[in-house]
């Protein structure tokens, strides 16, 4: 099955995946915003914050594919972050779930709630 899409350059499916993540997290904000569930300020921040990471991560991945010649490089930066934002979201998770612990909270609720 895979062999029937090999006429597709690396750089089209590449852009293609890109606007459609673009797509779909763009809906995803406006859905929020018209539910009034965005803090504008933080929308902002994070925004810029992710877009100048954004500038800085293409320019410095293309400057190690032209000087390292090794497309490689790029599923290792990706390995990483994945394994970082995993790591992250168990540390927080943990913490979380420590914090309401220790103040005798429980944030866990049945599926049919009593009345």
């Amino acid at each position: 099955m895979l062999g029937d899409y090999e006429w597709l350059a690396d750089p089209v499916t590449s852009a293609t995946s890109t606007v459609m993540v673009l797509l779909s997290s763009s809906a995803a904000l406006s859905e929020f915003a018209i539910l009034r569930l965005v803090n504008l300020t933080y929308a902002l921040v994070f925004g810029g914050a992710g877009m100048v990471s954004t500038v800085l991560g293409v320019a410095l991945s293309s400057y190690l594919l032209a000087r390292l010649n090794r497309p490689s490089i790029l599923v290792i930066f990706l390995s990483g972050v994945m394994l970082l934002s995993t790591g992250l979201v168990c540390v927080f998770g943990l913490m979380s779930a420590v914090t309401e612990l220790q103040g005798h909270q429980n944030s866990f609720q049945g599926l049919c709630p009593t009345s």
